[in-house]
Formats: C-alpha cells, sequence, structure tokens
C-alpha cells in the first residue's frame, strides 16, 4: 500500500514471524493431543481447553492481523463474542431450571 509520500506502508508481520507462529501452534497442538491422551482423571484435562484458547489469541492477533490494528476494531473484535458468551450463559442456566 502506498501513502501519499510514496513511500511503501509496512503493514503485518514478516514470513519469519508467521513460521514461528506456525511452529508454536504446531507445538501446542501436539501437546494437547498428548495432554488429552495421556493424562485422565486430573488437571491435565483442562490443559486441552487452555492450548485452544491461547492458539485463538495467536491466529486473530497474527493470522488475522489483529496485532496490527487500532482502536475500535480490536476492542469490538473481543467485546462481542465476549457479550455473546455471557448472553449464552444467561440463557443456558435458564433453561437448565426449568
Amino acid at each position: 500500500m502506498n501513502n501519499t509520500s510514496g513511500k511503501l506502508e509496512k503493514h503485518g508481520a514478516t514470513i519469519r514471524t508467521y513460521v514461528i507462529v506456525w511452529a508454536v501452534m504446531v507445538a501446542l497442538t501436539i501437546g494437547a493431543a498428548a495432554s488429552a491422551t495421556t493424562f485422565k482423571g486430573s488437571l491435565w484435562d483442562k490443559t486441552p481447553i487452555l492450548i485452544v484458547i491461547i492458539k485463538t489469541f495467536l491466529i486473530a492477533a497474527f493470522f488475522m492481523n489483529l496485532k496490527y490494528e487500532k482502536g475500535f476494531i480490536r476492542i469490538m473484535i473481543f467485546f462481542i463474542p465476549g457479550v455473546i458468551l455471557i448472553l449464552s450463559l444467561f440463557l443456558y442456566s435458564d433453561v437448565g431450571y426449568r
């Protein structure tokens, strides 16, 4: 993208950053699979869920370029799913008591 001065704007990450993030995500996937099959009935049952949350933030930050966004869009990306989650919890708790 060119700005008014004719210089090329730098937006996003480098290929090296994408490869590092991808490698971390592969390692997290292997770790989630190993912890889900190896450790049963303990605190390790929650580990794959934690790993999925970490991977979600990595995808949002780097592959969706939200790390480089500013202001309102960054807030809305995390605010809207939070509101949906809260409303869903209210709905399911109400249905569960009927």
